[in-house]
């Protein structure tokens, strides 16, 4: 159901994944009123787990955003909601519903998937403190102009945009991740076009000092192409890149 790996060269980070999988369960498709393979790409951070080393501690959740986005909250409060795309998805990024849903079926996946995975999510990051004394925690996503354009109006995105939080991002963390990405030439703007950064359950409200966290949101036009298919020489560098910077995360 959830995948953690890695055995990071780096004991105190920890790699999050939560939107890379293209994969959809017997139990959602059945419920589908329409195709949704060309928007299950779309809107997923596609082939952004590709871009980590195996030698990288990671916790990637195995399944598609379309069957359960787990870094929504799990609130009325959740900002997408109006959009019909909180933690169990109703319509696409057209606004245009694409499945039938019930409580029952909406409270099955945020008790066996959701739920779950912010426990590993958790257990893992308290792993880590326990054990090192810090955890540096690198939530990893890719996004297109595209899809924040036509759903947050938004424009003049950056190559790389960096999410921070005021207590939980150190600002030698931000400056460490700004430098790095500019001397690859990527462009780099904080909080724009998304902002924040996950922070485990456990540790909202109640801070610890330990947990440092930072998100990282890679623009697709840095590794695909204009078909949304990879783009060998621009993937092979930004995989460089990005796994540079876990080796120098200090």
């Amino acid at each position: 159901m959830f995948f953690c790996g890695g055995v990071s060269l780096k004991k105190y980070l920890l790699v999050h994944i939560p939107h890379s999988s293209l994969l959809i369960p017997s139990k959602c498709k059945k419920r589908l009123i329409k195709n949704v393979r060309k928007e299950n790409i779309f809107i997923s951070d596609y082939l952004v787990d590709r871009l980590v080393s195996k030698k990288v501690r990671t916790i990637k959740f195995r399944y598609s955003r379309m069957f359960c986005d787990v870094e929504r909250f799990n609130t009325e409060e959740e900002v997408m909601n109006k959009y019909g795309m909180g933690v169990v998805y109703s319509k696409d990024s057209n606004e245009s519903d694409f499945i039938v849903l019930d409580e029952e079926y909406k409270n099955n996946i945020i008790s066996n998937y959701y739920n779950k995975h912010h426990d590993i999510l958790n257990k893992e990051v308290s792993n880590i403190i326990n054990m090192c004394n810090r955890c540096v925690l690198v939530d990893l996503h890719s996004f297109s102009e595209l899809f924040i354009k036509k759903v947050f109006d938004k424009d003049d995105a950056p190559d790389i945009c960096i999410g921070v939080e005021n207590k939980y991002t150190s600002k030698l963390l931000v400056e460490q991740t700004i430098n790095h990405f500019k001397k690859y030439n990527y462009s780099v703007k904080i909080n724009y076009p998304y902002e924040g950064s996950i922070i485990p359950n456990e540790y909202f409200d109640v801070y610890d000092e330990r947990l440092d966290t930072i998100m990282i949101e890679l623009n697709k036009k840095i590794y695909l192409n204009n078909n949304n298919k990879l783009d060998k020489k621009k993937f092979n560098k930004l995989k460089r890149c990005i796994n540079k910077y876990f080796k120098a995360i200090k």
